[in-house]
């Protein structure tokens, strides 16, 4: 074996890259089955890397089956299972996941050698149950879920923990089901954007949670938000939570006709009088945004032409929201929970592949895992806070 260079430029690790060297070989024929790699040291004299990469390296072609540490002989290629060459699992979701969550989902499996299928749900979709089992009889092994809203598909859901197939939910949960899963730390990071809303002297402040109420996603942060308003010492008012506002869960085709979110928001701020509004997702503070200039353009028309006074003009109102990414170029939103979404897809994919390799102490076997991952606040004056990830 010759010495070998790593791409110091590629974003996949030096374990990750001498791992697929060596697979690159064994599917050549360079090493064949009962060839015996080259001792640890060696390996890392030729990559230039420090012996635990290495470990770390072999310990993922074992998992994988590709070789077997023999005592006297080393790392032995095995003869290679069919099997090992068609694992699959699968990422069902809802319409309303990230781009940046399916990279982390579909990078992990890659690297892991795992083939990934997808189905997009939609509100209307009905023939879940079937296409999971047509999943399962087509081989695959475990299951992504980024479920939609609502508890209508929480017994199909039960169904697969009952007869022992690896699922992880991720994103949001169900209290209800005994499974794994990975979400972000919801009301933490609620919690914190609203104190900071109140540190910027904002009592009155509303909440717009929009579609998906019923997930936990939504909930948790709702939680975050009323605890932070009670312990400042400032009550919770119903009035101040928005739900009609910006839903855009109902199907335009079976709906009724769909109230003006422009209208119902000058409204509120008129008969309400907040100064800040928590969004809870950046999609509705998207819409926010645009809503409150269209305001002030109106109010600032108004008062050229004389009909208001000119400070009745301004429409002074602070957002705080979630999302993927960092806005840029708001007038209004002044605090922002990031969403690590490809870090959420990573560490899904990696529980469940985990979970299919046995990899968990026979003692905790059946002990569901369940992940927090921390999200980073920021706010537009310059600072920012990040949580610690919880594990529990």
């Amino acid at each position: 074996m010759q010495d070998q260079n790593l791409d110091p430029n590629s974003p996949l690790p030096r374990y990750y890259q001498i791992y697929s060297a060596f697979l690159t070989m064994i599917q050549n024929g360079d090493l064949a089955v009962g060839d015996a790699l080259p001792p640890e040291r060696q390996i890392a004299e030729q990559f230039g890397v420090a012996r635990p990469t290495v470990v770390k390296a072999l310990d993922l072609l074992e998992h994988e089956g590709l070789i077997e540490k023999q005592q006297g002989r080393g790392n032995i290629v095995l003869e290679r299972s069919s099997k090992l060459d068609n694992r699959t699992i699968a990422f069902v979701s809802s319409s309303n996941f990230t781009h940046e969550l399916v990279m982390g989902i579909s990078q992990t499996a890659f690297e892991h050698r795992f083939q990934l299928q997808m189905l997009g749900l939609d509100h209307d979709f009905k023939s879940l149950r079937d296409y999971l089992e047509t999943c399962i009889s087509n081989g695959v092994q475990g299951f992504i879920v980024y479920s939609r809203s609502g508890k209508k598909d929480l017994p199909i859901y039960h169904d697969l923990v009952a007869r022992g197939i690896p699922l992880v939910l991720v994103d949001r949960y169900f209290p209800e089901l005994e499974c794994d899963w990975v979400v972000y730390n919801n009301e933490e990071a609620s919690y914190m954007l609203t104190q900071n809303l109140i540190a910027r002297g904002h009592q009155t402040i509303a909440v717009i949670p929009g579609f998906e109420l019923e997930t936990t996603a939504v909930t948790n942060r709702l939680k975050g938000y009323k605890r932070a308003l009670e312990e400042a010492g400032i009550p919770y008012d119903e009035e101040l939570l928005w739900l009609e506002l910006y839903d855009n869960s109902v199907s335009p085709l079976n709906s009724v006709a769909k109230p003006n979110n422009l209208d119902l928001l000058r409204t509120r701020l008129e008969c309400l009088k907040p100064t800040a509004i928590l969004t809870i997702n950046d999609m509705i503070a998207d819409d926010v945004e645009h809503d409150l200039l269209y305001l002030q353009s109106s109010r600032m028309r108004s008062a050229l032409k004389g009909i208001i006074e000119a400070e009745e003009s301004q429409v002074s109102i602070e957002l705080a929201s979630f999302g993927t990414q960092l806005k840029s170029n708001y007038s209004y939103l002044k605090v922002f929970a990031v969403h690590p979404a490809f870090e959420l897809g990573r560490q899904a994919a990696s529980l469940l592949i985990r979970r299919l390799n046995h990899e968990y102490d026979k003692q905790n076997e059946k002990a569901t895992q369940h992940l927090i991952i921390p999200m980073m606040i920021v706010d537009y004056a310059g600072s920012q806070q990040s949580l610690q990830r919880k594990e529990g």
